[in-house]
Parts: C-alpha cells; sequence; structure tokens
C-alpha cells in the first residue's frame, strides 16, 4: 500500500500528558495536559498545577505555545480561551504537531497532505515532481466530506504547501484546506503528523472550472501548476487573484460572491494595463478591452459593454440592482464573470483543454 493509500485519523485526543505552556513573556507554567482534535478544532485542557495566573488573550489572538514534557507532541501557537468549571484551562489549538519516536534523525523522504473539499485520483506533475493524488471519500455526498491525500517525494516548503493549495482550491470550485502534512523516511516509515484547523469555511457549493473528470483535472493541475510560479514572479499578484477567485466560492451571499468575482477580473485588468496607462487615458472599458485582446478570451463589443456596467453596480454601488434576483438576471450575469475571471488564470499560466463554461453551462474547449 503507498502512502497516498493509507488510512488518515482526522479526530482524537493524546493521553493525557506533563506539559508546559510558555506564554509570550517567557514564563511558564507546568500542568496535565490532553489535546482534543476533531474535523473543526484543535483544543487543549490544561489541569494547571503551577501557582502563577496564566495571561488571557482575545480569542483570535496566538499566545504562547504548548509543548509535551516528553516531546511527543507541541503546539506552537495557542490562545488561552478560558477556565472550565472544574477549573481545567482551555486552549484553542491552530495546529498540533505530534512526532514519532525514533525519527529525529532520519531524512524525509516523501510527504503526504491530507486536504478538506476535493477527492480525486491519479498522477500528476508538481514542481518537478511525480503527485500521486487519492480520494478518501468514495461515498460522500457532500464536498464537506471529501478528504483527499497528495502524496510527493521529499519535503515541501512552506511556500510550495501553499501554492498546492492554491492550485487545488482553484480546480476544486472550493478552498481545499491541508488539515493534516505527513513526513516519512525511506521504507515509508512515519516520522511526523502536523494537524491544522482553521477558520476557513469551506462554502456552500463547489463552482469547479472544469468538468467531473479526474483526468482533466490533473491535466489542470500540472499546466497551472507549473505556470503560476512565474506567473507570481513577474510580478503578478497570483496569489491574490487566486484568493478572489475561491473566495468567492466561499461566501453564501450572491453580491458578495459576485463581487470577488469582479474584482478579480479588474485586479488582473489592472495589472496588464499597467505598461499601457501611462499613454492612455484611464478606463475600466478600455483595461477590459486590453485584458480580452491580450488574453485572447471569447469576449465581444457587447460583452464588454456588459462587463463595465456589471463592474460599476458591484464595485461603485456595491449590489446587483435592477433587474434583480427574481428576473434571474444577476445570477447570469455572476456566471458571465466567473467564466472570464477563469479564463483569464487559464491563459496567464498556460492551461489549454476542457473547461466547464458557467454560464453557457457546458464543457468547452479552451485554447
Amino acid at each position: 500500500m503507498s502512502i497516498a493509500e493509507r488510512g488518515a485519523t482526522e479526530s482524537f485526543t493524546t493521553a493525557p500528558c506533563e506539559a508546559v505552556y510558555t506564554a509570550k513573556s517567557g514564563e511558564q507554567s507546568r500542568g496535565n495536559v490532553s489535546v482534543a482534535v476533531s474535523s473543526s478544532s484543535i483544543s487543549a485542557r490544561f489541569e494547571d498545577l503551577s501557582t502563577f495566573a496564566l495571561p488571557e488573550e482575545r480569542y483570535g489572538e496566538p499566545g504562547g505555545k504548548l509543548e509535551a514534557a516528553n516531546g511527543s507532541w507541541r503546539s506552537s501557537s495557542v490562545t488561552f480561551t478560558g477556565t472550565s468549571a472544574s477549573g481545567a484551562r482551555l486552549f484553542n489549538c491552530s495546529e498540533l504537531h505530534l512526532a514519532h519516536d525514533g525519527g529525529e534523525d532520519l531524512a524525509v523522504a516523501s510527504t503526504r497532505l491530507i486536504l478538506s473539499g476535493a477527492s480525486w485520483n491519479g498522477l500528476s506533475r508538481y514542481a518537478g515532481r511525480t503527485v500521486v493524488f487519492q480520494g478518501h471519500s468514495p461515498d460522500a455526498t457532500s464536498h464537506h466530506d471529501a478528504r483527499m491525500a497528495v502524496a510527493i517525494e521529499g519535503v515541501l516548503s512552506p511556500k510550495e504547501r501553499e501554492t498546492l493549495e492554491m492550485v487545488i482550491s482553484l480546480i476544486a470550485g472550493i478552498a481545499t484546506p491541508i488539515i493534516a502534512v505527513e513526513q516519512y523516511a525511506a521504507g515509508d516509515r512515519l516520522l511526523s503528523v502536523t494537524h491544522y484547523r482553521g477558520y476557513r469555511r469551506v462554502g456552500r457549493f463547489p463552482h469547479s472550472p472544469f468538468p467531473d473528470d479526474d483526468a482533466v483535472r490533473l491535466r489542470a493541475f500540472a499546466a497551472i501548476g507549473e505556470g503560476v510560479g512565474p506567473l507570481a514572479a513577474s510580478g503578478f499578484p497570483a496569489d491574490v487573484v487566486f484568493d478572489q477567485i475561491t473566495g468567492s466560492n466561499v461566501v453564501a451571499q450572491i453580491h458578495l460572491s459576485a463581487g470577488l468575482l469582479m474584482q478579480a477580473v479588474q485586479t488582473t485588468a489592472y495589472h496588464l494595463a499597467a505598461p499601457r496607462s501611462a499613454s492612455a487615458e484611464h478606463s475600466y472599458r478600455a483595461d477590459f478591452a486590453g485584458l480580452v485582446s491580450e488574453l485572447r478570451l471569447n469576449v465581444d463589443e457587447a460583452g464588454l459593454d456588459r462587463l463595465t456596467a456589471v463592474r460599476t453596480e458591484l464595485l461603485d454601488h456595491g449590489y446587483f440592482g435592477p433587474p434583480g434576483y427574481e428576473t434571474g438576471r444577476p445570477q447570469v450575469d455572476i456566471k458571465f464573470v466567473r467564466d472570464i475571471a477563469h479564463t483569464a488564470i487559464f491563459r496567464l499560466c498556460g492551461y489549454t483543454g476542457p473547461f466547464w463554461s458557467s454560464e453557457r453551462f457546458r464543457i468547452e474547449e479552451f485554447s
């Protein structure tokens, strides 16, 4: 069995053990601590045995760190959230690192990530290496329950992990946060596991720009994963535009979602227009015309007028005006903007092939 196929434990509680809390001030307190990991959070229960009071930080602001005295686990960013009825100190933890005995001096031969929100199977390429995708939720009826393993040779840097998650989220049409990072030595020996639980929602429904076909998704992953690095290195704010597109799939309200998609289009148009801006009178329509021309997008003159008008509604007025939702017009216009945002990224990252047109509700070929 490959590491990609191995089962992944998502919810568990560590056995109580002696641990040390180190506050930001450097003060330390020892106690008996257990850590509970669920699908949505990581929480520590600290039976304080010392005499000084733990400082209270605002919820959401990282405080100190917690570490098992025997070195078996640690959480480097924890926030004290209150005291239980029995007097235990309670902490919210953004991550939990578990070390396995005897692995401290071994080199990392491979890495496995566990992501939520998607489930694919197959092989692709990333950072010059083969990537194995393995779905772990064949019977899931909702993306909320979907889990996927991504295995790759060697170590992934934090930036490489961030980019990989960003690209998968774009392809999946929904935020796909990394919830665990596992590192293995030669012979598939598990060295460590770090569990992550943030505050991100996984959205109401995916809006993937690709058909429901793993072969197409993996092809897109290889192309976009390869192209996004040079794009960002050129000065283009790729992470911002990717976040705007993925963020549009996470919020529930259509006026918020459409606004983020329009920001993605406008941000892209603005950066492509920058070299021309000194010699041409600025207008949003001119920027959009430059975007369409330079990236060879399927938008005609009437479409440019429509895009400019929708931009005014969403980014100047802040919402869709009449004709309203009862007519279906805003629901159609958001799909129009979504297609432009997606295909602009395809061109910039070098993807060609099948894609799902949200507006025309069909598979088309992008070339």
